[in-house]
């Protein structure tokens, strides 16, 4: 059964055209990454798939019905969004923060329960960050705020992710250890994320959305997509392809 799938979706940015007549369909097992330019429309297009935002023309699929079928709270109870910037406005300690992804499977009446927080500790203690559960969130760095986002989605634990450059803040380290954490826990669902790392999204993901341009779009399989041709169509420059260890890398000329 497809997870999330777009029929001849049409999305503009003003006068920009994200896509036109995009045909996706995302099932269980796949990670997807979207590349394009600064301004190509990446966000707009993960806040469409999400709900967020209406598509001009077409429709989103959410688990083979219109996303319009679903409440927004049946919505959140199977898709999850990163988003690319998430500023805390009030005062509040990460294991507070992480528990808004059980927020889905409340009514505005229930309190958290000992089950929901014992999820959220186990989603801070993968994303290593459990012994600052009682901190103030405006007391980490950038890249610990990251970190406590992604392990409030570990929490709400979804049937679909939407990552807005999820390696956002992160150092080199800690971008492989949830690039493969994330790939771990959503190994039987769906990953679908921007990023602007051609080689990293190489390493993690199985298909590939380009964004090139004036509403143009190709997608597929991921060692079929992500070519040197390709990805000076995508970035307008020349691009040099390294071959090491049975993997390929990707680098400007």
């Amino acid at each position: 059964m497809s997870l999330l799938e777009c029929n001849n979706l049409g999305i503009s940015i003003g006068n920009t055209s994200v896509c036109q007549n995009l045909n996706l369909q995302m099932n269980a097992g796949e990670s997807w990454v979207v590349l394009g330019k600064n301004g190509s429309g990446k966000t707009t297009l993960i806040h469409t798939l999400a709900g967020l935002r209406q598509a001009e023309t077409g429709e989103v699929r959410l688990q083979e019905q219109s996303l319009h079928q679903y409440s927004r709270q049946q919505i959140a109870q199977r898709l999850g969004v990163l988003f690319q910037q998430d500023e805390e406005s009030f005062p509040s300690t990460v294991l507070e923060s992480t528990l808004i992804g059980r927020h889905p499977f409340l009514n505005w009446m229930q309190w958290e329960s000992n089950n929901d927080i014992a999820l959220a500790e186990q989603a801070l203690d993968k994303m290593d960050l459990l012994e600052f559960k009682n901190r103030d969130i405006h007391t980490l760095s950038g890249g610990e705020r990251r970190r406590v986002r992604i392990a409030c989605l570990l929490t709400q634990n979804p049937d679909i992710a939407l990552l807005d450059e999820p390696d956002n803040h992160l150092d080199i380290h800690h971008q492989i250890e949830t690039l493969t954490l994330l790939k771990q826990q959503f190994k039987n669902k769906l990953l679908f994320m921007s990023a602007h790392d051609v080689n990293l999204a190489t390493r993690f993901c199985t298909h590939a959305l380009l964004l090139l341009g004036d509403g143009k779009s190709i997608c597929g399989k991921i060692d079929e997509i992500i070519t040197t041709g390709n990805l000076e169509l995508l970035y307008g420059i020349k691009i040099n392809k390294l071959r090491q260890d049975n993997s390929d890398y990707y680098f400007p000329a």
